[in-house]
């Protein structure tokens, strides 16, 4: 059992160390050791935790507050810890790591009463243990390889997945709200009643314990709107997002509230203030519309009655006609909005203890059941939300139809988090049947768009965009424009999965105008990262290099290290592309372990970006054992998102090894991957096959490299973008230059024209083909294209 809180006015002695839980504190003798703060909270988890082994999603749950945190940032930011306090690799007399699942404190622990605090470290001590900020930006293909893939079966990149899985996360959240749903209309809800945004409530002084009104009753209000009047509101966890970024935010201020009606393309915003008024409460509504402001106001016993009241008002006063609802908020309907205030404040702790500590007679009521199921998955107690969400499915719980889609997308949620896309597909389907063709349209939008994205995983490509069309018309009949640009993200995927990167880009390009406007930084840096990946598959490596910057500069603000790691790998490709090799190994030496070779927590991906830049220098290339730890790494991840294609990783292996005059390396990669298993669904198997066996025939001088490179040239073919023949031919081309067909010169210098002022490798290699086809003026002006995108690169050196 953890410590009891009378624990807290104690503190803990270990191995000559003394912990004060007040201060979050380590001490050796009477000098603070130096622990950064989230390695700090996750070593006092476990200490406090210490009579049992904690599960390493319940200790990111804990410390980070979210799930969407890896295990290799988990067991790097717990190693700080236990570095600090002297620990090694070798000895782990503190904490020893569980087997797949998690750690266990095994010291000696003594309670002792808390001495007088010592003078806390300078700010100048504290800055030096900070966690170390976000790496450079850098774009990068979205694969492991400069290739991208182009089969039916997606390989998406796990940034952009991950961060629609917590929007789905959040959504099941959101779509559980605690007011009763409206019946059935006869039509589906209007699109011209116009869109509503409602702010935060402003709160009188003497409001008392009701600050759980500020959210509360916005979101509460938001709702009476949707379900009164059938008009499109703006999701409160977008308003948040949206005020988030504006922390002098000023509601009396009309120029600011015109700003975020054009911002969000709200018809009306409603700015809402509380006040306690004869032992009631006072609700006043002010909607603001194109310059004109309508004022309501309406006086109740609780906040919420007060807040049904000013709804029915303001729709009168917008002339809009409502439904009659006889919605009579009880103590439940105050209790779940508590709940909801407390979620979108990002207080998940609170918002379980308020569900936790309800009274017993509602504990059992299946609509807090339901509450209690979704702060267990927000939370990343997926087992505890499953155990909750299945019996609410059923027709007997009491709950309606929209509720128990609510829990049935739960479920989904969860098979999709454990890459369970079949079942994901199932449960889906059968929450899109319980909504039926005229539920709640963002909730459908959502489904269709979810199943979409699993069915995209499965190689359904077809059934795919057809869950996305289907998506797009219930999210517009909703209004829920951030929305409407994640599925512009999942569509960009999509395309990009079926070889159409012109599309893809344009994809990415409208979802990123939305996600910066609503400053939804977490959306938008996953579609920055789809972006930078198809440009760089398309040799728009300028336009890359921009984007990627634009990424890096989001990475400071984004929790999620999931994403960050991504916005560095494509940072540091972009970079790579352009030639500003310094800036890459600056970036990867900023990354500290995730991109270290002797470290395991390392993510493969950056490891053979750090490949790349050795082969972009000309230093020594890759020995046997590098080889085979990076192929571990990637075969056996140690987080789950690193996905890498072992194909991509075999071409830039075998590239390195042959750059070393290592022919056996090269070799024994080949035949790794030729064991692998045909089906994986990595779409660069075919190519890494033709294309390395073609260069080690060409490096033994076979005659029968010719044939391979030809084979390796088909299948780059098969993929409307340039990148991967630009890769095939920059190799052919080292091949040639030593003497080859006339013929097989002048059509591969032919393929590679077009590409001479985009990409360096391109010029390079035309360069060299334009001399042995002897044609000198062709050949001085691919070596100006050459210099003028070299960069850091010698445009003179060996190809």
């Amino acid at each position: 059992m953890a410590d009891n809180p009378t624990h807290f006015m104690r503190s803990y002695s270990f191995a000559g160390f003394r912990f004060d839980p007040r201060a979050r504190i380590v001490l050796r003798g009477d000098e603070p050791v130096a622990i950064p703060p989230k390695s700090l909270e996750c070593l006092a988890y476990l200490l406090e935790h210490r009579d049992r082994a904690v599960g390493r999603d319940e200790l990111i749950s804990a410390v980070w507050g979210r799930t969407d945190v890896g295990y290799a940032v988990l067991a790097q930011t717990l190693w700080k810890a236990r570095r600090a306090l002297g620990e090694t690799r070798a000895d782990t007399q503190l904490v020893r790591t569980v087997s797949r699942f998690g750690y266990q404190w095994v010291a000696p622990v003594e309670l002792i009463d808390a001495a007088p605090l010592p003078a806390q470290p300078s700010p100048s001590q504290a800055s030096q243990v900070q966690d170390p900020p976000s790496p450079s930006a850098v774009p990068v293909p979205v694969t492991s390889s400069p290739v991208p893939g182009t089969s039916r079966r997606w390989r998406l990149p796990a940034s952009v997945l991950a961060a629609i899985l917590v929007v789905a996360g959040a959504g099941v959240i959101w779509l559980g709200r605690s007011t009763p749903p409206p019946p059935p209309a006869a039509e589906p809800a209007a699109i011209d009643g116009g869109r509503f945004l409602v702010l935060p409530v402003t709160l009188d002084a003497e409001a008392g314990d009701g600050a759980w009104v500020r959210l509360g009753v916005m979101d509460y209000l938001g709702a009476r709107l949707r379900e009164s009047g059938g008009v499109q509101v703006t999701p409160s966890d977008r308003v948040v997002a949206l005020l988030s970024q504006q922390p002098h935010f000023d509601v009396g201020d009309p120029a600011q509230l015109e700003q975020v009606r054009l911002v969000t393309g709200a018809s009306y915003v409603v700015v809402p203030r509380a006040t306690r008024h004869d032992g009631g409460w006072k609700i006043t509504l002010a909607m603001h519309g194109n310059e004109a402001v309508q004022t309501v106001e309406a006086e109740a016993a609780s906040p919420l009655d007060a807040a049904n009241g000013a709804v029915e008002r303001v729709l009168r006063a917008a002339g809009i006609e409502t439904r009659s609802l006889d919605v009579r908020p009880d103590r439940l309907s105050e209790l779940l909005q508590r709940i909801d205030a407390a979620s979108l404040a990002g207080d998940h702790a609170r918002a379980r203890e308020l569900a936790e500590s309800a009274p017993v007679d509602l504990r059992t009521d299946p609509r807090l059941r339901l509450k209690t199921a979704q702060i267990d998955f927000h939370s990343g107690r997926l087992d505890e939300a499953a155990a909750v969400f299945e019996p609410l499915t059923g027709s007997s719980t009491g709950l309606s139809d929209e509720l128990r889609a609510v829990a049935t997308m739960g479920l989904a949620a969860i098979a999709e988090r454990r890459q369970r896309y079949g079942e994901a597909v199932v449960r889906y389907g059968e929450a899109i049947g319980l909504l039926g063709e005229r539920g709640d349209p963002a909730s459908v939008g959502q489904a269709y768009m979810m199943r979409g994205l699993a069915e995209g995983y499965l190689g359904q490509t077809d059934r795919s965009l057809a869950d996305f069309g289907r998506a797009r018309l219930a999210m517009t009949r909703a209004g829920d424009q951030p929305m409407l640009a994640n599925l512009d993200s999942a569509i960009g995927l999509a395309e990009r999965a079926r070889g159409r990167y012109g599309e893809a880009a344009a994809a990415f390009d409208r979802a990123i105008v939305v996600l910066d406007r609503f400053n939804m930084n977490d959306r938008l840096a996953a579609a920055l990262i789809g972006a930078v990946g198809v440009r760089l598959a398309l040799l728009d490596h300028a336009r890359a290099l921009v984007l990627s910057e634009r990424a890096w500069q989001l990475a400071g603000s984004i929790e999620s290290r999931i994403l960050v790691n991504y916005l560095a790998l494509v940072r540091g490709y972009a970079l790579l592309a352009n030639g500003q090799l310094g800036a890459a190994e600056a970036l990867l030496q900023q990354l500290g372990p995730i991109a270290d070779p002797a470290s395991a927590e390392a993510m493969p991906d950056l490891l053979l970006l750090r490949v790349q830049l050795d082969a972009a220098r000309h230093r020594p290339g890759i020995t046997s054992r590098q080889a085979d730890l990076l192929l571990d790494r990637i075969e056996h991840p140690v987080e789950p998102t690193f996905r890498t294609s072992l194909g991509g990783a075999v071409m830039v292996l075998a590239s390195s090894a042959l750059d070393g005059n290592d022919v056996a390396l090269a070799e024994r990669l080949l035949e790794h991957l030729r064991r692998g298993a045909a089906d994986s669904g990595d779409t660069l198997r075919p190519l890494a096959l033709a294309l390395v066996e073609a260069k080690i025939l060409a490096v033994r001088g076979d005659a029968a490299a010719g044939t391979h490179f030809s084979m390796a040239l088909t299948e780059a073919d098969r993929g409307p973008y340039p990148d991967a023949l630009v890769t095939v031919g920059l190799a052919w081309a080292r091949q040639l230059q030593h003497g080859g067909d006339h013929e097989t010169m002048t059509m591969l210098a032919g393929r590679l024209a077009p590409l001479v002022e985009r990409d360096f490798r391109a010029a390079r290699a035309a360069a060299v083909l334009y001399r042995a086809l002897g044609e000198p003026a062709l050949a001085a002006a691919a070596d100006v294209s050459a210099a003028a995108l070299a960069g850091e690169r010698d445009p003179h050196g060996p190809l």
